[in-house]
């Protein structure tokens, strides 16, 4: 008797431990026997005790990254030193998840891309042509923030 009560503690613990609330704005992405299964949205989910795990908690709602640049040499050779934010949303949880390192890759993508097109430009258009910088800019980090599950909302210069 002793023995049934014991082990009916034990798998009522493992039953209430394998009830998951997943809040608003987030995704867990769910693994089973170590392998992506699938990713749980909002709401009240339930993992199959020592078989399914949550790997990662992956927060959805919108983000901001800010990007302070060092001073970058225009085409007339001044100096223009502009910060950007880069707004952006996690799309695929499981892309994102997995993936190495993915915010610093976008962000590192804007910021490269930034300092590419301000070399490229002299000082009154890199002053002038801001609605223009930030088009191209966005069309470039959109497509490589999608690679890691990412849609990259806006971006704003300062």
């Amino acid at each position: 008797m002793a023995l049934f009560i014991v082990f009916a503690v034990i798998v009522l613990a493992a039953m209430v431990s394998s009830f998951r609330v997943v809040p608003q704005d987030t995704a867990f992405v769910v693994e089973r026997l170590g392998k992506f299964y699938q990713v749980f949205g909002p709401g009240y989910h339930f993992l199959v005790p020592f078989l399914d795990k949550v790997s990662a908690k992956v927060s959805t709602a919108e983000q901001l990254s800010d990007i302070d640049t060092s001073g970058v040499v225009t085409a007339d050779g001044q100096i223009v030193y502009r910060g950007m934010l880069v707004f952006y949303k996690v799309e695929a949880p499981e892309v994102f998840a997995y993936a190495e390192a993915p915010v610093s890759a976008v962000t590192r993508t804007a910021e490269i891309e930034l300092n590419e097109r301000l070399a490229g430009m002299d000082q009154n258009a890199a002053n002038s042509g801001k609605q223009k910088l930030i088009s191209q800019i966005t069309a470039v980090v959109s497509k490589e923030a999608k690679v890691y599950g990412i849609n990259v909302s806006r971006i704003e210069l300062r």
